[in-house]
C-alpha cells in the first residue's frame, strides 16, 4: 500500500457529482490549487439514462466513459468513489459489476481511484470493495454518519466491516458526513470523542453542507448567506476534543447534500453563488423562463454587480473569477446556468484550499 494519498487537516475533500459544471471546474483549477484537494466523486442515477440503469452490463460502456472522463478533468491524482446512490439499482454481483468495471478501466489508466463503503451496504457491494482494494492493494474510504459514530454498536459494526475487508484502521479513509449542518450544530463533542483509533486512521475526515437546496427563501437582488460547515469546523480545530487529531475539511461546494429531483420544465433564476471569508454572496436573479422577463441578460448585469463588492477576488484569482470578469463586460445575452455554476464552484474549490492554507500557515 502506498502513501500517496496520505494527507492532513491542512487538506480538502469536495464531495462533487461528476455532473458538466463539477468536472469543468476541476479541469480548470491551478495546478498549486488542485494538488491541495482529493475530490470524492458521488455516481448518481444522474450520470446514467434510465434504459442504461436497466439493462443488465448496460453500464460497462458508460462507466469506461467516465473512468476516461477522470483522467481527462483530473487526471492522476487520487480521488475517492462512491457507488452509494446507485446501490439499489444495479446488481454489485460477479466479476463484471459495475464497481470492477469502472477500477479495472482506471488501473488500465493508471489512475489512483479509492473505492468509498460504509457500515450499511450490501455483501455484493462489500465483496465487490474488497475484491478491489486487493487487486490494486489500496486504501478503502469509509463514510460513516454522525448518527453511526454516536451509536452504541459502533465499535462492533466497524470491527466487523474491517474484519470483513481484512483491513487495519492505517489503510482506511475516515469520512464523517455530517449532511446538511444547521446552526444548532456548534461543536464536534457529540462524536468525535467516540471515533476508534482516532490517530491511527490513514486520513480522516469531516464533511458537511450547508448550502439550501435551491435559491428560492432569497428575493431578486443581492444576499449574503453564512457558510455555517466552514464556520464549524474553522472553530472546531481549536477545540480541545480535536486538537489530538485535527480532520481534514470536506463540503458540498456551493451545492446542497441532496440532489433536488426537478419535474416538469424547470425555470431556473439567473443567480451567481460566491463564496467568501464567511459567507456566500447570492445574487439572486428572476426565472430565466419567466415571460417577458429579462431571461439572460441578467447575467452580465449581476456578475457586474459582484465584481464591485467588497468580496470579489479579481479576474486573476482563479478561472472562475476570470469569467465573472468577462462576462460583467457583456453586452446582450450571455452565460447559461451550467456555465455559472462552474465558475463559482471553481472559485470556491480554489478560495477553500487558499483559506485552509492561510489557516495554518504560520
Amino acid at each position: 500500500m502506498n502513501n500517496k494519498d496520505t494527507f492532513d487537516h491542512k487538506h480538502y475533500v469536495p464531495v462533487l457529482r461528476w455532473r458538466p459544471a463539477e468536472k469543468e471546474a476541476l479541469l480548470q483549477l491551478f495546478g498549486e490549487d488542485s494538488s491541495k484537494l482529493t475530490p470524492l466523486i458521488e455516481l448518481h442515477p444522474l450520470n446514467f439514462t434510465e434504459e442504461e440503469l436497466r439493462k443488465a452490463g448496460g453500464l460497462t460502456p458508460q462507466l469506461k466513459r467516465i473512468a476516461t472522463e477522470i483522467g481527462k478533468f483530473w487526471g492522476k491524482p487520487t480521488a475517492f468513489i462512491d457507488f452509494l446512490h446507485l446501490e439499489g439499482m444495479i446488481n454489485f454481483e460477479g466479476k463484471l459489476n459495475p464497481l470492477e468495471i469502472l477500477f479495472n478501466d482506471a488501473i488500465n489508466q493508471d489512475l489512483h481511484l479509492i473505492p468509498v463503503t460504509g457500515l450499511e451496504r450490501n455483501s455484493a457491494y462489500q465483496r465487490a470493495v474488497s475484491r478491489v482494494q486487493k487487486q490494486q492493494r489500496s486504501s478503502v474510504c469509509l463514510r460513516v454518519s454522525s448518527q453511526q459514530v454516536e451509536s452504541l454498536t459502533f465499535k462492533n459494526d466497524l470491527d466487523q466491516l474491517m474484519n470483513k475487508l481484512t483491513l487495519q484502521p492505517e489503510h482506511v479513509h475516515l469520512l464523517v458526513d455530517l449532511k446538511l449542518i444547521i446552526p444548532s450544530v456548534s461543536d464536534y463533542n457529540g462524536f468525535y470523542p467516540s471515533i476508534p483509533f482516532l490517530k491511527q486512521w490513514k486520513t480522516l475526515t469531516i464533511v458537511a453542507g450547508a448550502f439550501p437546496k435551491d435559491l428560492t427563501q432569497f428575493t431578486v437582488g443581492e444576499h449574503l448567506l453564512r457558510r455555517l460547515d466552514w464556520l464549524c469546523w474553522h472553530s472546531q480545530t481549536h477545540n480541545e476534543a480535536v486538537t489530538d487529531r485535527p480532520p481534514t475539511y470536506g463540503d458540498y461546494t456551493i451545492q446542497h447534500p441532496f440532489i433536488k429531483t426537478i419535474s416538469g420544465v424547470p425555470n431556473p433564476s439567473a443567480s451567481i453563488r460566491y463564496t467568501s471569508s464567511e459567507n456566500w454572496v447570492i445574487m439572486r436573479g428572476e426565472g430565466l423562463r419567466n415571460p417577458d422577463g429579462p431571461g439572460h441578460r441578467q447575467y452580465p448585469a449581476n456578475a457586474l454587480q459582484l465584481c464591485g463588492r467588497p468580496e470579489y477576488c479579481g479576474e486573476n484569482y482563479c478561472e472562475g473569477d476570470r469569467y465573472f470578469t468577462e462576462l460583467s463586460r457583456a453586452t446582450g445575452s450571455k452565460g447559461i446556468p451550467k456555465t455559472l455554476l462552474r465558475a463559482g464552484i471553481n472559485h470556491h474549490l480554489t478560495f477553500v484550499v487558499r483559506q485552509i492554507s492561510s489557516q495554518f500557515s504560520s
